[in-house]
C-alpha cells in the first residue's frame, strides 16, 4: 500500500519516527488490541488499567483508555477517523494529560513494512503552547516500553531455538547404539557434556568397550 502523505510539521506538532523489531501486523495489534495496548502505553511510572481500554477499529469507532500515576487519573478518548489495517490509523483525540486538557488533536500513525522490522511514523497536533515537549517525551517513553517488549520476545525466541538445538544434539549423542571405532577421549566427553547440559547423557559415554551405549528411555 502506498504511504500516505502526512502534513508538514510545525512547531505545534509532535513528529516521531521509530523502528521496532517486529512484523507490521504485530505492531498494529499493539495499537489496537486492548490486552497488548496496556503493556506499553504511557510514560514511565504510568499504568493503564485493562478495564479502562476500549478499541473499536473502524471509521467512527472509539479508541480510549485511562492513564494512572501518582498524581491521579488521566482519561484519553479518541474517535477513529481512518483505519487501514495494518498500515495507517488516524484519530481525533481529547485528553486530560495531567498538565492540561486537550481537544480535537489529530493523531496520525503510519506503519512501514520492512519484513521482520517495522518503521513507525507518528504525527500529532496541533497543540497549545507548552504541550509539544512533554508530549514528545511521553511518546518516546511509551515507545521505549514497546521496544523492550519486542526485544524481549526476540531474545526468548532465540533462546528457545538454542534449547531445541541442544536437545537435538543430546538426543543424537545419547541414542547411539554403537560406539565409534576408538574409545572416547576426555575432550569428546567434555564437549558432549557442555552440549547436553545434563549429567545423565555424558555419564552414559563412560561404558567399557565393546558394550553398546544404552538407549534413552521412552
Amino acid at each position: 500500500m502506498t504511504d500516505r502523505e502526512l502534513p508538514a510539521v510545525t512547531d505545534r506538532d509532535v513528529y516521531i519516527t521509530r523502528s521496532f523489531a517486529a512484523p507490521i501486523d504485530v505492531v498494529w495489534k499493539f495499537w489496537t488490541d486492548p490486552d497488548l495496548l496496556v503493556q506499553w502505553f504511557g510514560p514511565h511510572m504510568v499504568t493503564v488499567p485493562r478495564e479502562s481500554v476500549e478499541v473499536d477499529v473502524r471509521e467512527g469507532g472509539t479508541w480510549k483508555l485511562t492513564m494512572e500515576d501518582e498524581y491521579g487519573v488521566h482519561p484519553l478518548t479518541a474517535t477513529i477517523l481512518i483505519a487501514e489495517p495494518p498500515t495507517y490509523l488516524e484519530m481525533s483525540l481529547a485528553a486530560d494529560t495531567g498538565f492540561g486538557e486537550l481537544d480535537n488533536v489529530i493523531v496520525r500513525v503510519q506503519l512501514h513494512d520492512h519484513g521482520d522490522t517495522t518503521r513507525l511514523t507518528m504525527h500529532q497536533g496541533p497543540f497549545p503552547d507548552g504541550f509539544v515537549e512533554p508530549t514528545t517525551q511521553g511518546w518516546n517513553e511509551s515507545f521505549d516500553k514497546l521496544t523492550t517488549i519486542f526485544e524481549g520476545a526476540q531474545g526468548a525466541a532465540s533462546a528457545s531455538r538454542s534449547s531445541v538445538r541442544s536437545t537435538q544434539a543430546c538426543l543424537s549423542v545419547s541414542s547411539t547404539n554403537r560406539p565409534p571405532s576408538k574409545p572416547h577421549s576426555s575432550a569428546m566427553v567434555a564437549k558432549t557434556k557442555s552440549v547436553c547440559g545434563s549429567g545423565r547423557y555424558w555419564r552414559w559415554l563412560w561404558v567399557p568397550w565393546p558394550k553398546p551405549l544404552p538407549k534413552i528411555p521412552p
